[in-house]
């Protein structure tokens, strides 16, 4: 016996059954069903074997799983930089459920961080580049705020400023030259 499928409508609605056929005439298969796209689906299955064949409708509804809506995220929540010396991490929104609306970033910083964001406006989906500095050492937490028509939402990123880095020292002899032995100094 051979299993096969119709879905009207025919597009939005994926549909497959395991196992497709059945070599003693009987036995169980499994439909699985996928589809992001909200609707009613008809669909036929029909069992034939040899000139006998019957067929089965099943109805699928399909919902969102939620009202449209948007995350967002970074590449990185924590930067370790040098005072004086920016950082960059990247801020990603992802939508979901049919979400399409412009979503627009704010920063709120402390005192003594500077920042940079690369784009403010994003639409449905897509990055934008938060780039940090300080001058000042010490732990700060950066929150990036991404509202639209759905409720806003906010992510964080932890700084922590260190001082500079010493310069490696100057060496004291020329290239080339060698001071001469302690033996032959004059005093």
């Amino acid at each position: 016996m051979n299993l096969t499928l119709t879905v009207y409508p025919s597009i939005g609605l994926s549909v497959s059954v395991n196992p497709q056929s059945f070599t003693d005439g009987s036995g169980t298969s499994t439909a699985t069903f996928s589809s992001s796209t909200p609707g009613d689906y008809t669909v036929a299955i029909t069992g034939m074997s040899e000139s006998v064949s019957h067929t089965t409708t099943i109805i699928v509804a399909v919902k969102l799983a939620g009202p449209p809506d948007f995350a967002i995220s970074v590449s990185s929540n924590s930067l370790n930089l040098e005072a004086d010396s920016p950082g960059t991490t990247r801020i990603m929104i992802t939508p979901y459920n049919g979400f399409t609306g412009s979503i627009a970033l704010v920063v709120s910083a402390p005192a003594g961080v500077s920042w940079y964001l690369s784009t403010t406006i994003i639409q449905s989906s897509g990055e934008s580049a938060l780039t940090c500095s300080s001058r000042i050492v010490g732990n700060y937490r950066v929150t990036i705020g991404a509202t639209s028509g759905a409720s806003p939402h906010t992510t964080t990123v932890d700084l922590h400023v260190a001082a500079v880095s010493p310069a490696a020292p100057v060496p004291s002899t020329i290239r080339g030259l060698t001071p001469p032995p302690a033996s032959l100094l004059f005093h």
